[in-house]
């Protein structure tokens, strides 16, 4: 449901807005399962939604960019590079990022990821999911499996930010299209989900990921490569 059909919905199911007569911790469970610009938009229904956002405690992005960074920027409303970091600024004090979710992320520079997920994860982020895209123009899509070693993209992968495995609050970690790379010493004691998705590995790093999730419960790995980077 969109932001401008809450209000709406409540209205028409009770003769009056029944909703915005929630208190504050209840309007915020709400916003929750909104992304996060939706939940922003509430901000404009009347005073009384004007803060509510700022206490939610997820940020929910969907990169809908295409092309290169230098193609058509002038026909976004909002750079996503932009609306991630006003999203994480925007934050009331007291709110901590529990979930991180950026859908879609096309050519983000290096340093701003890092420096989105570093915040997450002195934040105490509970829940990190992050789905890479690459450049739209290549010839074909990007594929880190290819049976031919001359056709092997995994060169062209992110790398992982380290932080993100000495994050021991995390819960739910699933990563689309990067490479991974570990710290010296991995501290996870707290994930009990694992989703990897295209995600490029060398020899031993993942084993070294695994042993160091005492609590992993649920792990799925979706053609997961080995790397000789």
């Amino acid at each position: 449901m969109a932001s401008d059909d809450l209000i709406s919905a409540s209205k028409m199911a009770s003769g009056g807005d029944r909703l915005s007569a929630l208190p504050d911790k209840a309007l915020v469970r709400v916003l929750s399962h909104l992304v996060t610009d939706e939940a922003v938009r509430t901000s404009a229904l009347s005073s009384r939604w004007r803060y509510v956002h700022e206490g939610v405690p997820v940020v929910h992005l969907v990169d809908t960019k295409t092309g290169g960074r230098a193609d058509r920027m002038a026909d976004l409303k909002v750079c996503f590079d932009h609306q991630v970091a006003c999203a994480i600024l925007g934050k009331g004090a007291e709110t901590p990022i529990r979930v991180l979710r950026l859908g879609g992320v096309l050519h983000v520079p290096y340093d701003l990821l890092d420096q989105w997920i570093a915040t997450a994860v002195a934040s105490g982020v509970e829940d990190l999911d992050i789905d890479l895209r690459y450049d739209e123009a290549a010839p074909g899509p990007l594929c880190p499996f290819r049976r031919s070693p001359d056709q092997d993209d995994s060169w062209m992968y992110t790398v992982t930010p380290r932080q993100t495995f000495r994050c021991r609050t995390l819960r739910r970690l699933r990563l689309s299209c990067w490479a991974l790379d570990l710290p010296g010493s991995v501290d996870m004691a707290s994930l009990e989900t694992l989703h990897l998705d295209r995600v490029t590995a060398r020899d031993g790093l993942l084993q070294q990921l695994l042993s160091s999730c005492p609590r992993l419960a649920d792990l799925r790995s979706a053609r997961a490569s080995r790397s000789s980077r």
